[in-house]
C-alpha cells in the first residue's frame, strides 16, 4: 500500500458499501427485468418504454459502481499491474469481513445470473412478438391485395384499360 492509500479500514467500510449498492442496484434489475417480462407477454408497450428507460438508469449505476469498486481495488493492491479481485482479497481481510464480503460477492453473482436468464427469455418474447406483428402485417397486406388474375365481371382487362386511357388523353 502506497503512503497516500486511505487506511484499510477506510477501504473496507468502502468495498462494502459499494457491494451493499451493487447487490441492490442488481436486485432493482431484476425486479424490471420481471415487470418487463409481464408487459411483454400483456403486449403493453407503454409501460414497457419507460420501464426500460428505467432499466438503463440502472445499468448506467452498476457501471458506475463497478468503477468504483475496482478503483478501491487497486487501491488496496497499491495500484498493481494485474488487478487485485474480490477472490484474490478475501484471505486478506478480517474474517468477519470476509465472511460479508463473500456473501456479497456470492449474492452479486446470482443476481447476475438470474438478470441473464430473465433477459435471455424477455429477448425471446420480444423476439417472437415482432414475428408475429411481421407475419400479421403481412397476412393484412397480402389480404387487401387482388389476387393475380382475378377481374369483377364484366371489367376491362389491363391491356384494354391502359390502351383505352391512353386513347381518352388524346382525344
Amino acid at each position: 500500500m502506497t503512503a497516500t492509500s486511505p487506511h484499510p479500514a477506510m477501504l473496507s467500510t468502502r468495498l462494502e458499501d459499494i457491494l451493499v449498492a451493487e447487490f441492490r442496484a442488481y436486485g432493482e434489475l431484476v425486479a424490471c427485468s420481471r415487470q418487463e417480462r409481464a408487459f411483454l407477454t400483456q403486449a403493453d408497450v407503454t409501460p414497457l418504454t419507460t420501464l426500460l428507460e428505467q432499466k438503463e438508469r440502472i445499468v448506467d449505476e452498476l457501471n458506475q459502481l463497478e468503477r468504483r469498486r475496482q478503483v478501491t481495488l487497486r487501491e488496496w493492491a497499491g495500484n498493481p499491474a494485474q488487478p487485485l479481485t474480490l477472490a484474490d482479497l478475501l484471505p486478506l481481510l478480517d474474517p468477519d469481513l470476509a465472511e460479508r464480503v463473500s456473501r456479497l460477492r456470492e449474492g452479486i453473482l446470482v443476481m447476475v445470473e438470474r438478470e441473464r436468464e430473465l433477459a435471455r427469455g424477455n429477448r425471446l418474447l420480444a423476439s417472437a412478438a415482432l414475428e408475429r406483428t411481421e407475419a400479421m402485417r403481412t397476412f393484412l397486406v397480402n389480404l387487401s391485395a387482388p389476387l393475380e388474375g382475378y377481374r369483377p365481371p364484366g371489367a376491362p382487362t389491363s391491356a384494354s384499360l391502359a390502351a383505352s386511357l391512353t386513347a381518352e388523353r388524346w382525344a
